[in-house]
């Protein structure tokens, strides 16, 4: 009898969550751009010739970053993590790597799950002898529910090591700065990578880490004054949620079976960090204020499992959401108003900085797990 009341308790909610998905305003509709499917892009989207010499990019190469989100639950030999080595040594003296958060699954770094989450941070230090910046996602503050204690561990642990550090430090909003190359340096114009967590923005007031009497209001005039001291410069903003995205967090159906599971598991949570939910959408509204001054290069997340390439409108110049750093975590994915690219498929993101005679030069290749040549190469300014 017990079992079946809580068969007919699941049953019932699972009808309920599945008819709010179909009736909801916010859905995504569109083709999903697959596995099994060619990537979606723009058709004025310009296109550079193949290079096949990549990932050596040459002598005018002075900074490579490489955006890699959602990359904690790698297979053993992850294919990914080896791309990513290959990118990454190709000029590790100049390459600068971005974890994008969700770097542990599921739950950040448990002290009762210490070995196994230990050996999967590992797994991404020792990927690439460039160095690496870790930011942390909704899952490494832990899951369900949000554990400061789970965070500060993993953040201990990547800053134990010397070629690797996270940012923003301490559970706080950011923004955090590192600088690649201060004006008139290897990059002329300068490179500077400005880290937020929005995560802390998803957490109720009462549930925020203590920092130092950091507030919304606060939090997002730092990040205007900080852009503002960086005027001029290329400025990529790291985080682990997007302003946007064509994938299940913006909206678009996981397939089914998957569907059936995720929508029954946000009717018990209450919320799927979605970018439509109003906590979220005020986070990225506050965001997107701060970033419109200056309009930085990019604004780079993980936290849909796809690759996409976005124009960034009046905040930003490109958004990129690159989320697929393990080959079992891949979702789906569609074109939303502003796409460049899309698809659904694992790998990662690069950003070459050259300088040429002609001046500064920012390419971007889509790298896909075992594919030679990238999906896509573009000129994102310069040249």
């Amino acid at each position: 009898m017990q079992r079946t009341r809580h068969a007919a308790l699941l049953a019932m909610g699972l009808a309920l969550a599945l008819a709010g998905c179909a009736s909801d305003p916010n859905r995504l509709v569109g083709p999903n751009y697959g596995r099994k499917a060619s990537a979606f892009v723009a058709p004025a989207l310009p296109a550079l010739p193949p290079d096949p010499a990549l990932p050596d990019a040459g002598p005018s190469l002075v900074r490579r970053v490489v955006l890699i989100g959602d990359a904690g639950n790698p297979t053993d030999n992850e294919a990914t993590l080896s791309a990513l080595g290959r990118w990454g040594d190709a000029h590790a003296e100049r390459s600068r790597v971005i974890f994008l958060g969700d770097n542990l699954y599921p739950a950040g770094l448990r002290e009762d799950d210490l070995e196994r989450g230990e050996r999967v941070l590992r797994s991404q230090l020792d990927a690439t002898r460039a160095a690496k910046t870790f930011t942390p996602g909704n899952h490494d503050w832990g899951y369900p529910v949000p554990s400061a204690e789970n965070l500060a561990r993993e953040e201990h642990f990547i800053d134990a090591r010397p070629d690797a550090n996270f940012l923003p430090r301490g559970g706080c909003p950011g923004p955090s700065v590192e600088t690649l190359s201060a004006p008139g340096g290897d990059v002329p114009r300068g490179l500077s990578l400005v880290f937020i967590d929005l995560q802390w923005w998803l957490l109720p007031a009462d549930q925020r880490p203590d920092c130092e009497g950091i507030d919304e209001e606060r939090a997002a005039r730092a990040l205007a004054d900080t852009l503002e001291a960086l005027k001029g410069q290329w400025v990529i903003v790291a985080a682990h949620h997007p302003l946007r995205s064509g994938g299940p967090h913006g909206g678009l159906s996981y397939g089914w079976p998957t569907e059936a599971v995720v929508s029954m598991l946000g009717w018990w949570l209450g919320s799927l960090q979605n970018t439509y939910e109003p906590a979220y959408a005020n986070a990225t509204s506050r965001i997107r204020a701060a970033l419109a001054p200056t309009r930085p290069l990019l604004y780079a997340a993980g936290h849909d499992h796809n690759l996409q390439l976005l124009e960034g409108g009046a905040a930003s110049s490109f958004e990129v959401v690159s989320g697929a750093g393990s080959v079992r975590r891949v979702s789906t994915v569609t074109d939303i108003p502003g796409t460049l690219f899309a698809h659904a498929y694992p790998g990662f993101v690069v950003l070459d900085f050259h300088s040429t005679p002609s001046g500064e030069e920012v390419r971007l290749h889509v790298v896909e797990t075992g594919r030679e040549a990238p999906a896509l190469s573009t000129r994102l300014a310069g040249g």
